[in-house]
């Protein structure tokens, strides 16, 4: 899965991509590459108790890239979600800022770009009988880009052509409002944008709070969180609220060599899960052990404990994973 990160420069989006992937960043093809490890405190109680050599998180993978590029929706398009810095603080006395206004212009820069794609798609092939229903749909489409500015998942199924054509509104949108760090916790403006725009969600974040975070050891960080009466660094959150809006869940191995947690889209199958473990084990998949984190630590993280309470199952190929369970394959090769 990849996470685009858009803005303009004014908006500090080059400070927030270096702060959310703790400064290891690389370039090519003019697009800047960086990941970062999806916080869990769940991986960290596991590993705490079964104390291994090796404990692996999730990761995220971002890119971003310059937006006067011409080649900007293209490189868009190769993204899962795009995440766009909302510029929403004053860099100097007298500077203009208007969040609603730029979160406008962004939103109709992109459905702009997919209604010239319908368009162009509607014109070559409407005298083409074949593509009746195809250009049937692309109008409709065209519409309903038009009215709303946004496709919703559940309405790409009406569309058949979708599967050939890259539309920048079937991409969800998440925005991230980089404030002043003296104006963090006021929330009338948060709710002034998500009123306005219902669809997406909305993220506070002050970069220059997260830059002096950066450098500081725990209990540095701690008493300075305090000083602003925050509980966490806005970027962990926003990090664990970026995994969620992609649809993604996590689940875990565990033993004493090695404490892991695993990432499947959510309604994946025990089959296909086993299939990120290794293939191998994909391939001689028997059945699937599984423990819900929560009845774990229930029952002292014992496997015989959650045996004898009933809550360790024996689960076969079509079970769906679900968030926070632990799974050990038995498999034969």
């Amino acid at each position: 899965m990849q996470v685009v990160i858009l803005g303009k420069e004014e908006s500090k989006v080059a400070d927030f991509f270096s702060i959310i992937s703790r400064g290891k960043t690389s370039t090519q093809n003019k697009k800047l590459f960086g990941s970062v490890s999806v916080p869990d405190q769940r991986v960290d109680d596991l590993s705490a108790f079964f104390k291994p050599k090796k404990t692996t998180y999730t990761q995220l993978s971002f890119f971003s890239v310059d937006m006067e590029t011409p080649t900007f929706f293209e490189d868009v398009k190769t993204s899962d979600l795009i995440v766009y810095i909302v510029k929403a603080f004053s860099a100097y006395e007298g500077d203009e800022v208007n969040p609603l206004s730029e979160i406008e212009n962004f939103v109709t820069s992109l459905k702009l770009k997919d209604m010239e794609v319908l368009e162009r798609f509607i014109q070559k092939n409407k005298k083409d009988l074949g593509k009746a229903k195809e250009v049937e749909s692309a109008s409709l489409l065209l519409s309903e880009i038009e009215q709303s500015g946004q496709v919703k998942k559940e309405a790409l199924s009406k569309y058949e052509f979708l599967k050939h054509t890259s539309l920048l509104s079937t991409l969800p949108l998440f925005f991230v409002i980089n404030r002043d760090e003296n104006e963090i916790k006021e929330e009338s403006l948060i709710k002034e944008l998500e009123t306005k725009y219902r669809d997406y969600p909305m993220f506070s974040v002050s970069t220059e709070i997260e830059k002096e975070l950066m450098d500081m050891d725990r209990n540095a960080s701690m008493e300075f969180l305090q000083a602003y009466q925050i509980e966490k660094p806005a970027l962990e959150i926003l990090i664990q609220q970026i995994y969620q809006h992609l649809g993604l869940i996590t689940f875990f191995t565990v033993g004493e060599d090695e404490v892991r947690a695993w990432t499947v889209k959510k309604g994946s199958n025990a089959f296909e899960s086993a299939g990120k473990i290794h293939t191998d084990i994909q391939k001689g998949f028997i059945r699937a052990e599984i423990v819900h984190y929560r009845d774990f630590i229930a029952n002292h993280f014992s496997f015989k404990e959650a045996k004898d309470k009933g809550v360790f199952y024996l689960e076969g190929k079509e079970y769906l994973l679900q968030d926070g369970d632990i799974m050990h394959v038995r498999f034969n090769i």
